[in-house]
């Protein structure tokens, strides 16, 4: 956990726990994340989750949690990512986080 992030932070020590517990399973989703982020949209992966979560038509509000300045501007950048997450794009998200969920009878 890196210093200075949340997670080293106390009080957040369930989160690094949780972390700890999950990371084998999340990490090849987030590589597979950080290659479409690049390779499809030229842009990070930070960008993407803020674009996926503006462009997710059940997400009515996104708040930014930055705590420097750089990271307001890098945060952002991802108005301009929304507008290139094409339904293709969204779909392939969706496939690759598989969390989408399903009504029944769907």
């Amino acid at each position: 956990v890196p210093d200075g992030s949340r997670m080293a932070q106390k009080g957040y020590e369930w989160l690094a726990k949780r972390w700890d517990e999950q990371k084998a399973k999340q990490i090849p989703i987030v590589e597979k994340l950080m290659n479409l982020a690049k390779e499809k949209l030229d842009t990070t992966i930070t960008c993407l989750a803020i674009a996926w979560c503006i462009k997710n038509k059940n997400v009515s509000t996104v708040l930014l949690g930055a705590t420097k300045e750089h990271q307001i501007k890098e945060n952002l950048k991802a108005l301009a990512i929304a507008k290139k997450l094409t339904p293709d794009i969204m779909k392939e998200i969706d496939e690759i986080t598989n969390t989408k969920p399903t009504l029944p009878g769907h």
